[in-house]
């Protein structure tokens, strides 16, 4: 999740790009996947989490400590300046590309920062954001807080289901699966959640 992992990318032609974003504990949005920063980085305790550290402490450890191409040998990146990326220096890094977002935590703020960061583009006019983003994340009061503030802004902004509703959908799979042996039947049942509506 470096920018220039992604500069890579979308030089070997990808063209979506996805990543995972946490909230600073003074309320930024960074990429990261893990939930803890010490597989990666530098970060002692390697326990230590986005969220306990502010933008300027995060901005400080060194994103390619870890790396190995040859099991721990050597690490070619340590010491070359490779940091955490802000959310804002993605995206202004991709301003076309397609992105999918997964908003990582529980922290109902990662909504709220994320909808304010999309909507400020679109209205100044910087990027194009209707029909080129994909957001949604694990924790469902995180995913359905960035649906309802997205909606009431009219961002054009697509969401993938929770965990929540995912495990939903299955249940109501192996519900319809177990009543049409019972009744020996092919008639198609909807499949409902809160958020999503299916024929399986």
């Amino acid at each position: 999740n470096t920018l220039e992992a992604f500069r890579v990318a979308a030089s070997l032609g990808a063209h979506v790009l996805e990543t995972d974003v946490w909230l600073t504990r003074d309320g930024h949005l960074v990429l990261f996947h893990d939930r803890t920063l010490g597989r990666t980085t530098n970060a002692m305790p390697p326990s230590l989490r986005i969220r306990d550290l502010t933008l300027e402490e995060v901005k400080q450890l060194d994103a390619g400590y870890h790396y190995s191409p040859d099991g721990g040998r050597t690490f070619p990146l340590r010491g070359r300046n490779l940091t955490i990326p802000t959310l804002t220096e993605f995206l202004d890094e991709f301003p076309t590309h397609p992105i999918n977002i997964e908003m990582k935590g529980d922290d109902l703020r990662t909504a709220e920062v994320l909808v304010r960061e999309l909507e400020e583009r679109r209205s100044q006019g910087r990027q194009r954001i209707d029909n080129r983003f994909v957001v949604g994340g694990v924790h469902c009061g995180v995913a359905q807080r960035f649906r309802r503030l997205a909606k009431e802004l009219g961002l054009d902004v697509g969401s993938f289901a929770c965990e929540g509703e995912c495990l939903a959908l299955y249940v109501l799979t192996l519900l319809r699966s177990t009543w049409i042996m019972k009744n020996n039947s092919k008639t198609e049942l909807p499949a409902t959640t809160s958020r999503t509506t299916a024929t399986i």
